[in-house]
């Protein structure tokens, strides 16, 4: 970022002080985000395990869409998901399925096959 500090005015002002000055209180500047927190794996269940995994291996990957799922049934080497929306169930199936499937290969070696569905 040092090696940048030079151009900074060329993008603009706004941006200049993102990169130099803390934010005051009342102020249209958003702060860059820090890494996301971890899940609580306060109840020691596979998929607090497996959230844990999934953050772990990529925070912002996690917070963007893995925090919003929950396990509602395992069952025969079949995982039933839910997730809050349509989208959000398709996406994640056709995106990430195969990274939901190894974090829970790791926690539970039983499980081969996952099932993601949406709550509407």
């Amino acid at each position: 970022m040092i090696d940048t500090t030079e151009v900074w005015p060329l993008i603009g002002r706004d941006f200049q002080a993102r990169m130099t000055e803390e934010p005051e209180v009342e102020t249209n500047i958003v702060p860059f985000k820090t890494k996301p927190a971890a899940p609580e794996d306060a109840d020691g269940t596979i998929w607090s395990q497996v959230q844990t995994i999934l953050h772990g291996c990529d925070p912002e990957l996690w917070s963007s869409w893995f925090q919003h799922l929950s396990e509602v049934e395992r069952a025969g080497g079949c995982v039933t998901l839910i997730a809050p929306s349509r989208f959000m169930a398709d996406y994640i199936a056709q995106k990430w399925s195969a990274r939901l499937l190894a974090a829970y290969s790791r926690v539970d070696p039983e499980v081969r096959t996952l099932r993601i569905d949406a709550t509407e």
